[in-house]
């Protein structure tokens, strides 16, 4: 199968949390205050087209405030970049293609500055790099087909540089990995048809990982992967699970999809875990709360979709919502605000569809 996250594997050492072990937030939602007030840094990386569905899409914010990402340019190609202190660093890794769809995708960057990302080359083959002190290194996984849609696809960078990721192979299944001191371990958990490792921060200083997998019977299954033993982290009354990223407390973050499609954010942590329903989100099928990243105080960055199709960005931190929505963003079907990354200072990293559907990144600091 193919979705942006992709799935994974499952092992006899899971974990399933129980019913009374998830605490609901429906009253909680009362409090949420329906906008914060904040400072907005718009990011329009030089370069991006300012056209339908192309602009500029961080991915991701590290504890230095700075954020990484892509921008796509009038022909359609993508370019990585990097923005620190008010100035863009634009990143075209070496064999990356230059027509509509291929080029470079930076994705994450860890408290070092080193940036983690993919490309696409010109016959549309993915290869993972790692871009530090100036340098890129190509990162290719034993395995990854050579066909055009496959490949690598790194997905998340710890401060001791172990990368975590996944490729897909020639019979066009997907498989985990990690990286360590430039060797690579396959992570498969036991019966799954593909497995994905979470497209946020999805490895910790620890060396624990989080994705998902595919069953065999197409249900989608969130794993912790710890030390060779993998566990199932799997919402409640749920029909698909996906982990999306693992802060240094090991508290788990990501969303679940429901038998009639409504989606429901969740934080996973050490005594207790959170079904996160935001104030206004819609209940019908692909509506809802999506969640991304945590931070290390355990905030919650995500969109919610209204009853409109139209997204939000939201934080959640304590019980408590703050609603993000960027200035100038649309507020027609598929449009809105939607907040992708989050570090320590509480600053958080995302982007936006404006009323002509020209996406534009920010960075927003309460």
């Amino acid at each position: 199968m193919r979705s942006d996250h992709q799935i994974m594997r499952r092992n006899h050492s899971c974990f399933r949390p129980s019913l009374p072990q998830w605490l609901s937030l429906a009253a909680v939602v009362l409090m949420a205050s329906p906008c914060f007030a904040g400072t907005w840094t718009i990011l329009d990386c030089p370069g991006a087209a300012n056209a339908f569905y192309k602009g500029t899409l961080p991915a991701a914010i590290n504890e230095a405030g700075v954020v990484v990402g892509s921008f796509r340019d009038a022909i359609g190609a993508n370019h990585g970049f990097q923005y620190a202190a008010g100035h863009y660093t634009v990143l075209n890794a070496p064999g990356a293609g230059t027509r509509a769809l291929q080029g470079t995708q930076a994705v994450a960057i860890n408290s070092r500055g080193d940036i983690l990302g993919y490309f696409m080359d010109s016959n549309f083959v993915y290869h993972g790099f790692l871009f530090a002190k100036g340098r890129y290194r190509i990162l290719d996984a034993p395995g990854a087909g050579t066909g055009s849609f496959l490949g690598t696809q790194p997905c998340a960078i710890n401060d001791h540089g172990q990368i975590a990721g996944y490729y897909v192979n020639a019979a066009n299944h997907d498989k985990g990995f990690v990286y360590v001191k430039r060797q690579y371990t396959l992570l498969e958990v036991a019966g799954a048809s593909d497995t994905v490792v979470g497209r946020g921060k999805s490895i910790n200083n620890r060396g624990e990982i989080i994705g998902n997998f595919e069953d065999a019977n197409g249900r989608i299954h969130g794993f912790r992967y710890d030390a060779g033993k993998y566990r199932i982290v799997d919402a409640p009354s749920d029909n698909h699970t996906f982990c999306m990223a693992i802060n240094e407390r090991g508290w788990i973050t990501g969303y679940n999809q429901d038998v009639d499609g409504i989606l429901h954010g969740f934080l996973f942590g050490a005594k207790q875990n959170t079904v996160l329903d935001a104030p206004c989100a819609g209940s019908g099928y692909q509506r809802g709360t999506m969640t991304w990243a945590v931070n290390n105080l355990g905030y919650v960055a995500g969109r919610y979709t209204d009853t409109n199709y139209v997204s939000h960005g939201l934080v959640y931190m304590a019980g408590k919502y703050r609603v993000l929505n960027a200035p100038n963003a649309g507020t027609s079907q598929y449009q809105g605000t939607s907040a992708t990354g989050i570090n320590g200072h509480d600053q958080v990293t995302g982007s936006y569809y404006d009323a002509n559907d020209v996406i534009h990144g920010f960075i927003y600091h309460k």
